[in-house]
């Protein structure tokens, strides 16, 4: 009976030709070799899928899914997490790097540490050569996530049985930012330890171009839905009201949606009451983000003033 591999490497691609070759090569390459590489390919209309076939004839380890049509990526990844053999879920995508030792690294930590059940890492921007490094501790990472993304998902590790035993999937309506809201329907959860590793992991592709842009957009529409849902999960109410005090809160603008620094410093004393009733993160690590947020707002209130006196019409 042939054994289960240790990792499931899952990768989801639309037409993604130019760099899908060095993606996969980086991933065959890894220093740990216990692993199969899923790859659904959403319905690519370029050479993606002849690529993927050379790949998956040359290496047993790649095993190919193609959906009929684009269907989306939080799609796509959930049917790769479906039929992954490994108990790890390593999240990769078609235009990143791995370095040679990235599944060594994170199985290590994973097999040491069997309360964490998602890990992330530092990684290294292609356009720029600029090193991102996440927060580093479950209590961080958990107070973190109640504002912005904390985990780089292309550089993430997952347990599966922790996705399946509380039925966990990538939300279908979040073609962008599925990430953030994959990590959110950890928080109801206290078992949800995460842990970020300070080791530069991957090279992660920014695309600098037109289409960032939009790109850039729609991350900020879903992850705001994302946000939403937090506050149903602190069990506060979400009026329109409150979503744009969080909003403020998170962005750092109090003006631009429409609230004062007053009624910011209100809502973080909600947040901070309504958390200690859940116990939905740690209690101080969220007054010390409240109060990097309450600084970004002063901050950014004070930079405006200066603009205006300096350059508005006597």
């Amino acid at each position: 009976m042939q054994k289960n591999p240790e990792i499931s490497v899952n990768i989801s691609v639309y037409n993604g030709q130019e760099y899908l070759d060095e993606s996969i090569q980086s991933i065959l390459n890894q220093t740990f070799e216990d692993f199969e590489c899923i790859i659904v390919d959403d319905g690519s209309t370029d050479r993606t899928s002849e690529i993927l076939s050379y790949w998956e004839e040359k290496d047993k380890r790649v095993k190919v899914l193609h959906n009929p049509k684009n269907m989306g990526r939080p799609l796509s990844r959930n049917r790769a997490i479906t039929v992954s053999k490994g108990s790890l879920i390593a999240v990769m995508d078609a235009d990143d790097y791995a370095f040679p030792e990235r599944l060594e690294k994170q199985f290590h930590l994973m097999h040491k540490n069997p309360e964490i059940q998602a890990s992330g890492a530092a990684m290294l921007v292609y356009e720029n050569d600029k090193r991102m490094t996440p927060r580093e501790t479950n209590d961080e990472i958990r107070a973190r996530l109640l504002f912005d993304c904390a985990i780089f998902h292309p550089t993430a590790i997952i347990r599966k049985s922790f996705l399946l035993s509380h039925k966990i999937w990538y939300d279908l309506s979040l073609l962008t930012a599925q990430d953030y809201g994959l990590w959110t329907d950890f928080l109801p959860h206290h078992d949800g330890i995460f842990y970020n590793l300070n080791d530069q992991l991957i090279r992660y592709r920014m695309h600098f171009s037109k289409n960032r842009d939009e790109h850039k957009n729609s991350q900020n529409k879903n992850a705001n839905k994302v946000r939403v849902k937090i506050l149903r999960y602190l069990g506060l109410p979400t009026t329109k009201e409150n979503v744009n005090l969080h909003l403020a809160l998170c962005l750092g603008n109090a003006s631009f949606f429409g609230v004062s620094i007053d009624d910011c410093v209100r809502w973080s004393e909600q947040l901070i009451k309504k958390n200690l009733q859940v116990k939905l993160v740690n209690p101080k690590m969220l007054e010390n983000y409240i109060m990097e947020r309450i600084e970004n707002i002063l901050n950014y209130n004070e930079l405006k003033k200066v603009l205006l006196d300096k350059y508005s019409y006597k």
